[in-house]
């Protein structure tokens, strides 16, 4: 007789098993070499052969950050396709990024940062967690909650986002079925999310800002860019102390480095996101309609002396 397995058993075996290989995959990663020289290898080809051949009448912006960056920003060719068709203008974007991205990734364990300095844009956007946010270590028992939850782990497994061979970097999923998903985040999911971060301080990114003070140097415009996450997210994130500490760093970044902060005022409903941090297809087109306006409006040379008005505020205000 075959002996049946209640389902709470089958729960309890299956939940450290697939832990397990999460964290192994995860450790693999973090500490294999190959990760990152991979990472430097197609940085260099995009902004060796991507950005430096640019003619002066092209904006060209690059885009640096984590998933959030991945899945909130359009390809480059929609980009150059609707400056020219809504401003008569040529405004190229590229995306470099890395699932849970951090400053270290980009000044420490890969050279992407030293690779822009070699091939500087004309304007770089730093995704703000990489500025402002870190994770708690006191409020991270979040990470196999959230990995049996997530519709972003379902999209990038079936997604195919990268093709061997291919430039990351510009890529979208192609199974349409994942790009349009709706998924209706839960204030639940957004509160333990909300909870993994706390928010920096100048000098825990020490490492990143000469890099900024380099790159202005060479006439890179450095803007500070929010891409939104789920609007019960933002509360948790942007409340209280939190936000107070926020907009401080922020102001601080904006006196010291004359950096600009460009913050998506829009309201965006659940049915744009695919889960409460990630955008989907839907609201990654309207977050990208947003963005190219605001490029749209900078000089073709960033060092112009045309003054535009501040259209950019903190957190609403």
């Amino acid at each position: 007789m075959i002996e049946e397995v209640p389902p709470l058993k089958i729960w309890k075996i299956f939940i450290p098993v697939i832990a397990a290989i999460y964290f192994t995959a995860f450790i693999y990663v973090k500490l294999n070499p190959k990760v990152y020289k991979e990472l430097d290898v197609k940085t260099e080809f995009l902004l060796k052969n991507y950005i430096a051949p640019m003619p002066d009448t092209t904006v060209s912006v690059v885009v640096l950050g984590s998933s959030l960056v991945e899945s909130g920003i359009d390809l480059s060719t929609n980009f150059r396709n609707e400056s020219n068709a809504k401003y008569n203008r040529d405004v190229r974007v590229y995306k470099i990024f890395r699932p849970n991205a951090d400053t270290k990734l980009f000044t420490h364990q890969s050279n992407v940062l030293d690779l822009l300095l070699k091939y500087p844009p004309k304007i770089l956007c730093i995704e703000d967690r990489l500025i402002a946010e870190e994770t708690d270590p006191a409020n991270s028992n979040w990470l196999i909650l959230r990995l049996l939850q997530s519709n972003y782990l379902n999209f990038r497994l079936h997604g195919n986002l990268i093709a061997k061979g291919s430039v990351p970097f510009q890529e979208f999923p192609q199974k349409k079925s994942y790009r349009i998903q709706k998924v209706i985040p839960t204030i639940s999911e957004s509160r333990e999310e909300g909870l993994r971060f706390k928010i920096k301080k100048m000098q825990d990114n020490m490492y990143l800002n000469p890099y900024l003070e380099q790159l202005i140097a060479k006439g890179t415009k450095i803007v500070i860019l929010h891409i939104p996450r789920y609007n019960e997210l933002e509360k948790i994130i942007h409340s209280g102390e939190n936000e107070a500490r926020y907009r401080e760093l922020i102001k601080t970044y904006k006196m010291k480095y004359n950096v600009d902060y460009w913050r998506y005022q829009g309201k965006l409903s659940a049915d744009n996101f695919m889960d409460v941090a990630h955008l989907n297809y839907k609201g990654m087109k309207k977050y990208s309609d947003w963005l190219l306006g605001e490029i749209a409006q900078e000089p073709i040379n960033p060092s112009s002396e045309i003054v535009y008005a501040d259209r950019r505020t903190i957190a609403g205000k």
